[in-house]
């Protein structure tokens, strides 16, 4: 049935098509660009009929450079100014390079729509590199295509349609020997020409510019720089990201002098007694403020779920020194491991593990502790090589990892999720008794999984919640039901009341609520902290903090006695200089005071201010009205870039190298 139907077709001469296949091409990349838009439609909406011609006009610049650059093979072997391009074998040999890439450059445009709600930008070559070094990805790729099987259906079917519609034209077979005589040598030498020198135009991009065309360049048809992805392709990011070497670029708007007088960053050995307590760190995968009632601020405004999510932790709240203005540095779980273990941002599309810094000293917390006599382990119930957290734990400074191979040595593989890992469920009961093997004191991490799709939780626990399985609200409602049987497990350990539990996550996650689709709530996330003996009393602060605050922080409740090197400060102490800094959408967001600046990523141009203390949603752009205030705020973003960039690049980002 399906030879029948891809057998119908209609011989034309070759260039022509040559031309309708490069057309169709160029079609589906522009029809691929829409699917991403509907898909994605709380992020891109509010455009104007203008605005999406502009979009689409531009964006085609865009996708002639990432076709005409995977059609290299394909357009040389049809343009050859010889006889044998029309040889029935070679035709063939020609449409399986025509099919193969097209389909990746397609496929890969279409494919990208449900991971851009994850990360914020268009797939980058250092992303699949990070996916390539991460031995579950496998696991992980079946484990989305469960969960997007619509999708992977839909795209199924898109490709078909696109190859039946390319196999229509197919180039007239002739004989080698008709086409020898000098007069149709040299007009197709002169064609040979006019399509190869076309072909090269369009991968450059440019014509007049001595340069080829960039990611940049999208910024140019779009007035909002979320919208670059829109212009964007994902081919495209990836072949000009390709190669690059996962360095970040030396900034120099100040001096060194002037970075010194706003920037301190050894933080002095506190005077008070040493306290000693451990400390037992939770990282909630993917959860932010938004699934939480008690760390939400704008439910009064919109409650983004009918019912309560997480009973447990509002009432571990309630007891708790809790944050409600405190931020994730970050889209990716990798970087907010870094950030949170490692005291520093890893901002998109930065890698700090597949980076040439990966091994220079930094102070993370374990590191710091360990020089107190800390014990420490990173507990992650993740498949063995998962995103390099193994190694990333290692160079912060932790003894020792738990993943799925060491728990499999004692219980076996029944407690597999069949994709990311252990059930957190599982992990949790191994992980209150393992601390116990531990020397106190000690620093415990432990990274949860199962907040992520495909969402997976156990079969006894799926009839418990109201929310609809395999969905994010409904491993929020098991992770807390876990965390509820965690406390209670360890409550009846010796460790227990001498010990600091910190409870936050390695990023936020989208909603269907155009609402809380916004920079400033999907970076909000928890910061808990909680002593069994009460030794911290119960607060509710809005001190602005970030991930790299958390090690100064837990450092300042510990009274640690030690000069010590850290980007971050204490959110415990008022008097410090707090902000936090994000990225999101090809923008830094620089939230401090009542104010949120957003500077393009790539021109470093403040193109946006917010007053989010009474404008939560970012709806008024108000930079015209407050430019001293955006002035000042982007001051304090570059000199917080220079100082970081240049610390990582000259290794700077300890005591020892100070």
């Amino acid at each position: 049935m399906m030879k029948r139907i891809f057998s119908h077709h209609f011989h034309v001469n070759t260039y022509y098509e040559l031309l309708y296949r490069i057309a169709l091409v160029l079609i589906f990349m522009q029809i691929t660009r829409w699917i991403f838009f509907a898909y994605n439609i709380n992020t891109f909406a509010g455009l104007s009929c203008n605005e999406v011609m502009t979009i689409a006009l531009g964006g085609l610049r865009f996708d002639l450079t990432a076709v005409m650059y995977l059609n290299i093979p394909y357009i040389l072997m049809r343009i050859l100014p010889f006889g044998f391009v029309y040889n029935s074998t070679y035709i063939k040999i020609s449409n399986w390079f025509y099919g193969v890439g097209n389909i990746i450059c397609v496929g890969l445009n279409i494919t990208d729509a449900p991971f851009y709600k994850f990360t914020g930008v268009r797939t980058q070559a250092v992303h699949l590199a990070e996916i390539a070094c991460d031995s579950n990805s496998l696991d992980v790729f079946f484990g989305h295509l469960h969960t997007y099987w619509y999708f992977a259906i839909l795209s199924i079917l898109f490709l078909v349609l696109f190859i039946y519609l390319a196999m229509l034209m197919q180039p007239k077979s002739r004989a080698y020997i008709n086409y020898q005589c000098g007069r149709t040598i040299i007009i197709k030498s002169v064609l040979f020409l006019i399509f190869g020198g076309a072909t090269f135009l369009g991968i450059r991009g440019n014509v007049q510019a001595g340069y080829p065309i960039s990611v940049s360049d999208a910024s140019l048809y779009c007035s909002r720089p979320k919208d670059v992805a829109l212009v964007l392709n994902t081919p495209f990011t990836i072949m000009r990201t390709l190669g690059k070497n996962n360095t970040l670029p030396q900034i120099n708007y100040f001096s060194d002098n002037e970075v010194l007088q706003e920037r301190n960053n050894i933080h002095q050995a506190d005077t008070a007694q040493f306290s000693g307590k451990n400390i037992v760190m939770i990282i909630l995968e993917g959860t932010g403020n938004t699934f939480i009632d008690s760390l939400n601020c704008n439910l009064k405004q919109s409650k983004p779920f009918k019912h309560s999510l997480t009973p447990f932790l509002n009432s571990l709240a309630a007891r708790s020194y809790v944050n409600t203005n405190f931020f994730t540095n970050c889209r990716r779980s990798s970087a907010g491991i870094t950030s949170t273990l490692g005291g520093f941002p890893a901002y998109n599309p930065f890698v700090y593990m597949l980076s040439p810094y990966s091994s220079n000293d930094v102070d993370g917390l374990a590191r710091l502790l360990d020089a107190k006599g800390y014990d420490s382990r990173f507990y992650c119930g993740c498949n063995q090589g998962s995103y390099a957290f193994s190694a990333m734990s290692h160079t912060f400074g932790y003894h020792s990892f738990v993943d799925r191979v060491k728990y499999i040595d004692t219980y076996g593989d029944r407690d597999y999720d069949g994709s990311w890992g252990i059930y957190d469920s599982a992990m949790a009961k191994h992980i209150a008794g393992d601390i116990e093997t531990m020397k106190q004191p000690f620093i415990a991490s432990w990274f949860t999984l199962n907040t992520h799709g495909p969402y997976s939780i156990p079969d006894e626990y799926k009839s418990r919640y109201r929310s609809p399985v395999s969905t994010m609200a409904n491993t929020v409602e098991y992770i807390d039901d876990v965390l509820s049987q965690f406390f209670a497990d360890a409550s009846k350990q010796d460790w227990y009341n001498n010990t600091i539990f910190i409870i936050t996550a390695d990023h936020g996650s989208t909603i269907d609520n155009k609402l809380y689709d916004n920079p400033l709530q999907l970076h909000r996330i928890p910061l808990i902290i909680f002593t069994p003996d009460g030794s911290i009393a119960p607060q509710r602060s809005n001190v602005i903090g970030s991930q790299m605050d958390i090690t100064p922080t837990l450092l300042s409740l510990l009274h640690y006695d030690k000069e010590y090197f850290a980007l971050g400060q204490s959110v415990i102490n008022p008097e410090q200089k707090h902000f936090a800094l994000f990225d999101c959408e090809g923008q830094y967001n620089m939230v401090k005071g009542e104010y949120l600046l957003q500077l393009d990523m790539i021109t470093m141009r403040p193109v946006s201010l917010y007053h989010y203390a009474t404008d939560p949603y970012l709806k008024e752009n108000i930079i015209r009205s407050k430019a001293e205030e955006a002035a000042t705020l982007e001051r304090e973003c570059k000199i917080f870039l220079q100082d970081y960039t240049n610390r990582i690049t000259k290794n700077k980002m300890s005591m020892a190298t100070k």
